[in-house]
């Protein structure tokens, strides 16, 4: 055989066009439909509450046959646990200071005949594990162990990566909401761990494209907290995909594994990155979600099959609105931020969804272009979705949307879609006494805002409506924009 006196040019991939995009986009949410970690069941079902327990926010109790949420810790009462099953509004539990969110029937019957034992420890490292991969050595950008998900940088400090670089919402120090670590553990034995610096912090974790609990998995006293995984008892194939996700802005301490085991980089074929730019609603608020790893960014993600969701979305702001006095960015500063621009320059869709904190109408259309041309300036092909308002009872949702959507069709851009909530059909997404004229010749009408709103404010979901949100977004992204690539 003769070799080429010059070798041939390494292959390079084609560029980035609408077209692959679609094609990314279509697989993904193939492959979402038959799993996803949303749909699949838990490895583990929660407990039955008791009487007398002190619990922490996120954790997740079943009661009477339905699951409900803790949304403030405190101890249980002496009698009875939670009972409601008509709001997703929290109740509180005896005089101990617990208050708990329902967010359904009992999702499964039993966990699962193969699921890990998962326990808690500050004993560093844990038992039996005493190899440890730490963050540092492998710096984000040239790591060969993690994915950081949902956050554009980490800061690094003496042993661990703190994930405090989020998208710049304005202010300084912007911290991502609902960051994750991505890795893949080879574990002979099936025991590994993962570990954060912090004992406030509380996590989760999705192991095999199944979550390992609802909720949280509570924290330990002491630091680091490791989060003991131990398939050893029971079938298991040696080799895990994980996730693990934190409510809160404890370090990234790391994995533990034995001798034998490896940690390696994750799958992430396709690659799909997604950016939210939204409110409240998206970022979540003092009344959800407490469960770690299904804010609506996570959960609509998972029902699609992206890969990477970035979350741009912070509480009271909107196109016009700023928040805390103007330090945090609108909509369209947001997108106009050179380091959020490295980011969209990189997405492959872009979702925006209309806030009720836009008081008026006043210079909305033109703000709406004015985001939507920046996008576009920026990245020539990512699908652009503006979804309409969260259809709450509120004055500002009934005059916005409908400017909102006009501004997206005088855009006249192919690739970016108008999905409105408020007006969708044949019903809108919330329904109430409000709005119910929109459908009166229907047989009976719908009133389904008691559960997924909360009456706290009237406004924001609790975690039931935050999991509605996530699959009627998926689900008009499906119908409108993956059947327009048909």
């Amino acid at each position: 055989m003769t070799w080429p006196a010059t070798p041939p040019a390494l292959w390079t991939p084609p560029p980035l066009t609408a077209s692959s995009i679609f094609q990314k986009l279509s697989y993904a949410a193939q492959q979402a439909a038959v799993s996803n970690a949303i749909t699949n069941p838990f490895w583990t079902i929660p407990p039955a509450w008791l009487t007398l327990t002190g619990y922490v926010q996120g954790q997740v109790v079943s009661n009477a046959g339905n699951w409900y949420i803790c949304t403030t810790g405190g101890t249980s009462a002496g009698a009875t646990g939670p009972v409601q099953t008509n709001t997703g509004t929290p109740v509180i539990d005896g005089s101990g200071g617990v208050y708990w969110s329902y967010i359904g029937a009992a999702f499964q019957a039993a966990s699962d005949s193969a699921a890990p034992t998962i326990t808690v420890s500050s004993a560093n490292p844990p038992s039996g594990i005493a190899l440890k991969y730490y963050p540092y050595g492998s710096p984000a950008g040239t790591n060969i162990q993690w994915k950081y998900v949902g956050c554009i940088g980490t800061t690094a400090y003496a042993g661990y990566y703190a994930l405090l670089n989020g998208p710049n919402l304005g202010a300084a120090g912007s911290v991502p909401t609902g960051p994750s670590i991505k890795f893949k553990v080879n574990a002979v034995a099936g025991k590994f761990a993962f570990g954060f610096t912090n004992s406030t912090t509380n996590i989760n974790a999705i192991v095999n494209n199944r979550y390992l609990v609802p909720g949280v998995i509570a924290p330990a006293s002491g630091t680091p907290n490791w989060v003991v995984v131990d398939f050893s008892s029971v079938s298991h194939p040696g080799v895990f995909d994980v996730e693990v996700f934190q409510n809160g802005s404890a370090g990234w301490a790391g994995v533990c594994v034995d001798g034998n085991s490896q940690v390696l980089t994750p799958d992430m074929n396709p690659e799909i990155t997604a950016c939210f730019i939204a409110d409240s609603i998206f970022q979540g608020s003092n009344f959800g979600p407490f469960f770690a790893g299904r804010y609506c960014h996570h959960q609509m993600a998972k029902l699609l099959g992206w890969s990477n969701p970035i979350s741009m979305s912070t509480g009271g702001t909107g196109y016009l609105q700023t928040a805390s006095s103007g330090a945090l960015y609108n909509y369209l500063q947001r997108v106009q931020d050179p380091v959020n621009q490295a980011v969209l320059a990189t997405a492959d869709v872009v979702v925006l969804m209309g806030s009720t904190n836009d008081g008026t109408t006043t210079g909305l259309s033109a703000q709406v272009l004015a985001t939507l041309s920046t996008i576009r300036s920026v990245n020539p092909y990512c699908i652009i979705v503006v979804y309409g308002i969260w259809p709450a009872n509120n004055v500002n949702v009934a005059p916005n949307e409908p400017v909102v959507m006009s501004a997206v069709a005088a855009f006249h851009d192919p690739l970016t879609y108008a999905i409105p909530l408020y007006a969708a059909q044949p019903i809108p997404m919330i329904t109430g006494s409000w709005n119910n004229s929109f459908f009166a010749s229907e047989p009976t009408n719908s009133t389904n805002s008691a559960l997924y709103i909360q009456t706290g404010d009237n406004l924001h979901p609790p975690d039931i409506g935050t999991a509605y949100l996530s699959w009627y977004l998926a689900h008009k992204f499906r119908e409108t924009v993956l059947a327009s690539a048909l």
